[in-house]
C-alpha cells in the first residue's frame, strides 16, 4: 500500500521499488514542487546498507553544480530514512551506449559536463568512487552526475569496515587494489566510460568477476583504435593516458583531459607511452609466482572466495525508465541492465577487448568485497571467455568476420586468406553488422578485411528495420556499402547531438 504522506512530503505515487526501499513521485507542500523521495526501511536492510544511503545524503547535499543532482532534504519519519531529491527525466549513459558507439562530436559534450561535476567535487576533497554510465543521466544534450552513496573524503583510505566497495569493470586499479583513492581514481572510470563510447566495448571484458579485477589492475587496455578503425589515433592518446595504471601518469585534473579531448586531432599518431602491449592471461600464466602476497592480491583472492554482489546495493539498480518514450526518474537511479543479446563471434584481438555481455557482463554491477580473506584459485587462470583461452606462445583462433577493425589477420589464422575490404556505414550509426549471418563485434561506421567472393552484409539496430546487401569482395579492393535503417516506430530523440 503507497502511504499518503512521508514526513511532509504527499505521496503522488511510486517511480519504482528494489531490494533496499522504494521510490516515490512525492509533492513538497513548503517549496509548491515534486520531488523524487528515495526511501529506506532502517530496521530492514544492513548497517553498511543504511549507512551508504546516509552518506549519499551527507556527502551530494553538500554539492551545489549544475552536472549533479540536487539533494534538498533528508530526514527519518517512522522509522523510514527518505532523501528527497530533483525529479529528473531522459535515460542514463548506459541505455544512451546500448544503442551503439558515440560519434567524437557527442562523447566531446557528455566527457566535458562529467568532467566538470567532478572537478568540482574533487576540489572539495570528495571522490565518486562508483563512476559508471549507469549513474549518469543525460536528458537533450544536458548531463547529471548521481549517486554519491560510495563517496568518501579523498584522505579516507577504505570504509569503515575495511571493504573495497565500488563496480570493477569501472573502478580504477588502486582502487581494485584497496589502496587509498583520490579524484584520479574517478579519472581512470571516465576514461573506461570514453573507451565504451567510442567503441561500443569494455576494455576490461571478461565472464567472472574476478578475471575483471585481475584485468583491471594488470593489463594495459588495447587502444580504442584497434575496436574501432574509424577512430582519429588522436583519441587513443586521451583515452589510454586516462586509464594509465599509476595515477601519476594520467591527466591529474579532469580540465586537462577535456582540453586534451577537445584537440584530439591535433595529437596526430603518436603512440601513448602508456599504450604497451598487454600482458594477456597467457603470459600470465607463464609466469613465475612470487612468494609473497601484496596487499591487493589478497584483495582480489577475497573477492573471488566470497565477493557480494549487491543486487540490491542502491535502491535503483532494480529501476528502469521505459524504452518509448521520455520517462521521469529520480536522481541516482541505477538501470538494470536488458536481456542478454546472443554472444558474438570470437573476436581475433585479445580477449580483453571483447564485447560485454550487454545483459548483465561480469564487474558491471556494484560490489561490496573483503579487503582480506582465504585464498582462493587465481583470477589468472580464468580463461577470458569458453573459447578463448590460450596458452603461453600459442595466440587464440578467430573466425574471419571478427577480425579486429583495420587490422589484418596473422598469416596462419582462419582469416589468412583476407584480400579485400569492406567499409560499412549506416543511417543512423552505431548499428551491429553481421557478416554471412554471423555476429562480429562490429558497429557502423566500420571498415574491416574480408576474403574474396560473396558476402552478405546485415545491420541491426534496436528500434530500426534490419537492413540486408550482398556484395563481392575483390583482391585489394574496397567495398562502399551504405545502408539506411528505417525506425520500427516513433523513436525518441533524447541526445540533440546523436547524429
Amino acid at each position: 500500500m503507497i502511504p499518503e504522506k512521508i514526513g511532509r512530503y504527499k505521496i503522488l505515487g511510486e517511480l519504482g521499488r528494489g531490494a533496499m526501499g522504494i521510490v516515490y513521485r512525492a509533492f513538497d507542500p513548503n517549496i509548491g514542487r515534486e520531488v523524487a523521495l528515495k526511501t529506506i526501511h532502517l530496521d530492514r536492510q544492513d548497517p553498511q546498507m543504511v549507512e551508504r544511503f546516509r552518506r549519499e545524503a551527507q556527502t551530494a547535499g553538500t554539492l551545489s553544480h549544475p552536472n549533479i543532482v540536487t539533494i534538498y532534504d533528508a530526514d527519518e519519519d517512522n522509522g523510514i530514512f527518505y532523501i528527497a531529491m530533483e525529479l529528473l527525466q531522459g535515460e542514463t549513459l548506459h541505455q544512451v551506449i546500448e544503442q551503439g558507439p558515440l560519434a567524437v562530436e557527442q562523447v566531446i559534450p557528455i566527457v566535458e559536463q562529467i568532467g566538470s561535476a567532478l572537478d568540482y567535487a574533487h576540489a572539495r576533497t570528495i571522490v565518486h568512487r562508483d563512476i559508471k554510465p549507469a549513474n549518469i543521466m543525460v536528458w537533450q544534450g544536458h548531463v547529471k552526475v548521481m549517486d554519491f552513496g560510495l563517496a568518501k573524503i579523498a584522505s579516507s583510505r577504505l570504509t569503515n569496515t575495511g571493504l573495497v566497495a565500488g563496480t570493477p569493470a569501472y573502478m580504477s586499479p588502486e582502487q581494485a587494489k584497496g589502496l587509498a583513492v583520490d579524484g584520479r581514481s574517478d579519472i581512470f572510470s571516465v576514461g573506461t566510460i570514453m573507451y565504451q563510447m567510442l567503441t561500443g566495448v569494455m576494455p576490461f571484458h571478461a565472464e567472472h568477476l574476478t578475471a575483471v579485477i585481475f584485468k583491471v589492475v594488470t593489463e594495459e587496455p588495447l587502444p580504442p583504435t584497434t575496436v574501432n578503425s574509424m577512430l582519429h589515433p588522436g583519441l587513443n592518446r586521451v583515452v589510454i593516458k586516462a586509464m594509465a595504471k599509476d595515477p601519476a601518469r594520467r591527466y591529474q585534473r579532469c580540465e586537462e583531459l577535456i582540453a586534451e579531448l577537445k584537440n584530439y586531432a591535433a595529437l596526430g599518431t603518436e603512440k601513448p607511452a602508456a599504450a604497451t602491449p598487454p600482458k594477456r592471461a597467457a603470459e600470465v600464466k607463464a609466469s613465475p609466482v612470487a612468494p609473497a602476497t601484496p596487499r591487493w592480491k589478497r584483495a582480489v583472492v577475497a573477492v573471488a572466495g566470497g565477493v557480494l554482489l549487491m543486487a540490491g546495493v542502491g535502491l535503483y539498480l532494480q529501476l528502469r525508465p521505459g524504452p518509448e518514450s521520455p520517462t521521469t526518474v529520480p536522481a541516482g537511479q541505477p538501470v538494470a541492465a536488458p536481456t542478454p543479446a546472443p554472444p558474438p563471434a570470437a573476436p581475433a584481438s585479445p580477449p580483453s577487448a571483447a564485447p560485454p555481455n550487454p545483459g548483465n557482463p561480469a564487474g558491471s554491477q556494484p560490489v561490496l568485497a573483503p579487503a582480506s580473506g582465504a585464498p582462493a584459485a587465481s583470477p589468472a587462470a580464468q580463461p577470458s571467455r569458453p573459447g578463448a583461452e590460450t596458452t603461453a606462445g600459442q595466440p587464440a583462433r578467430s573466425s574471419p568476420s571478427a577480425a579486429a577493425p583495420g587490422r589484418q589477420a596473422p598469416a596462419g589464422s582462419q582469416a589468412a586468406g583476407v584480400e579485400g575490404r569492406v567499409v560499412v556505414h549506416t543511417q543512423p550509426e552505431g548499428a551491429k553488422i553481421l557478416v554471412d549471418g554471423e555476429e562480429t563485434r562490429y558497429r557502423t561506421p566500420v571498415n574491416f578485411g574480408l576474403t574474396v567472393g560473396r558476402h552478405r552484409i546485415t545491420a541491426e539496430r534496436s528500434g530500426y528495420e534490419t537492413q540486408t546487401q550482398d556484395i563481392v569482395v575483390r583482391q585489394d579492393q574496397t567495398v562502399q556499402v551504405q545502408l539506411d535503417l528505417k525506425p520500427t516506430g516513433e523513436r525518441r530523440r533524447l541526445l540533440p547531438f546523436r547524429r
